[in-house]
Order: structure tokens, then C-alpha cells, then sequence
């Protein structure tokens, strides 16, 4: 269950993206926060219902790969932390 708080955050978060949050974004979402917090590749994979690791290799090469992205701050996230 979300705290009011983190629904207040997760609101905040919702109002300042400039792009829709799809649900392919939260496929990316779930596989890189799943990859950060020490979950495998071999994990990861069938739970998005990929038939082949390349697919969910791909998903997190794209991202973890830019020394700068945004996911590299979602331990220390706010919004994370209150889910």
C-alpha cells in the first residue's frame, strides 16, 4: 500500500514529466529498478514475458549504459522509497 505521502509524491512526479507515462515506460521502469536492486537478468526476462534475454538485455542496455541517466538516482528516490 502507497502512504498518502508517496501518492502525493508519485502525483508531484506525474505533473513534471514531459512525456506520457506509458506502459511501455513502466516496462523500462520495472527492469531497470528490478536491475539495480540486484535482481538478474534471468529474472527479470519472464517476468516481462520476454522469450529471449537479448529483448530485456536490450531494455536495460539503452538506459544503464548513459553514465548521466536518471535511473542511476532511483535508490536515493523519494518516490521509490514511499512505494
Amino acid at each position: 500500500m502507497v502512504s498518502s505521502h508517496g501518492t502525493a509524491t508519485i502525483i508531484t512526479f506525474i505533473k513534471i514529466r514531459r512525456t506520457p507515462i506509458t506502459p511501455h515506460f513502466l516496462r523500462h521502469a520495472y527492469a531497470i529498478i528490478s536491475a539495480e536492486n540486484g535482481a538478474t537478468l534471468e529474472s527479470i526476462s519472464p517476468s516481462l514475458g520476454h522469450s529471449s534475454y537479448r529483448t530485456t538485455a536490450r531494455y536495460l542496455e539503452k538506459r544503464l549504459s548513459r553514465k548521466n541517466s536518471a535511473s542511476h538516482t532511483w535508490k536515493n528516490s523519494n518516490i521509490i522509497n514511499s512505494l
